[in-house]
């Protein structure tokens, strides 16, 4: 399995890497395979950092994009 050569085991939360370590999620795999890897699991939450990636204020973006005003999305695509 390639989670015994992995240098790094991800889940998609931390809740969730939580939660594999337990018999009733880990389905056979929580003590012996995802346990003896518990100091390579990591749990990256879902989604995106809104701050760093807002449309409305990325300088890299030929227009500033809004849910209100969307205008400037076909200039930004290219």
């Amino acid at each position: 399995m390639g989670i015994n050569f992995s240098d790094l085991v991800t889940t998609v939360s931390g809740t969730y890497a939580r939660k594999i370590l337990t018999p009733e999620v880990g389905y056979g795999f929580d003590a012996e395979v995802v346990g003896a890897r518990r100091d390579r699991l990591l749990g990256i939450l879902n989604g995106i950092d809104t701050d760093a990636w807002n449309p409305a204020r990325d300088p890299l973006i030929s227009k500033p994009l809004t849910p209100a005003d969307v205008s400037g999305k076909r200039a930004s695509k290219r």
